[in-house]
């Protein structure tokens, strides 16, 4: 799981953008490696040992803030367990009553077969363009109000922030493969109106200043 920062994980020849709030499980013996890892980059890694069951999928997730915190409390408690096993396994447990509550009430990491169809066309349109919440909702057959609720309980966020990390995700791999390129420009070319959006978008979803802004 991504505690800060942003980074590129490979499995295999799959290819995934991390951030804060990314959760990953990894098959075992699955060739895989984390780089383009930015400075503030950390994160919590599971190595499970005897019989515990992982509920492997090989895609990422993205945890709202207090999902996030709760499986950091986890995981803090296991590291305090080193020599009881038992114990460590019932925190293991708390930790996957979290995650699976989050898949109940429709994390990003939900099946696309499972998501309502307006969902789905909201998404694939939001991760190729930014659009007010109006005309998309007109795009996806639905009225403001149910396309905002349905699209809250099945993927676990608004689309204000789905909006938002659809638009970092942009900025990110355009970071990394303009290394050269200023905030600014980089901003722009990824769809926001002015630096200042930008920034109070970073803000809100990555929770600091934007790398290199001291100096853009």
């Amino acid at each position: 799981m991504v505690t800060a920062g942003q980074g590129t994980c490979l499995i295999g020849e799959k290819k995934m953008d991390l951030m804060e709030g990314s959760l990953l499980f990894i098959a075992p013996k699955t060739e895989h490696m984390v780089e383009q890892s930015h400075a503030r980059f950390s994160k919590w890694v599971i190595w499970p040992q005897g019989s515990w069951d992982m509920p492997v999928s090989n895609d990422v997730r993205h945890l709202r803030r207090k999902e996030q915190q709760l499986l950091v409390d986890a995981l803090k408690l296991m590291v305090k367990l080193p020599d009881a096993p038992e114990l460590q396994k019932s925190a293991f447990e708390t930790l996957l009553g979290v995650i699976n509550h989050g898949a109940q009430i429709g994390t990003p990491g939900t099946p696309a077969e499972r998501l309502h169809a307006a969902v789905r066309k909201a998404m694939s349109i939001l991760q190729s363009e930014s659009m007010d919440t109006s005309t998309l909702a007109k795009k996806c057959g639905l009225s403001r109000p149910h396309l905002s609720k349905i699209f809250r309980e099945q993927t676990g966020m608004s689309l204000s922030e789905y909006r938002k990390r659809s638009m970092l995700k942009v900025f990110f791999a355009l970071q990394a493969s303009k290394p050269n390129h200023t905030l600014l420009d980089l901003a722009l070319e990824t769809g926001f109106n002015n630096y200042m959006q930008f920034y109070r978008c970073h803000m809100d979803i990555m929770g600091y200043r934007p790398k290199g802004e001291e100096g853009r």
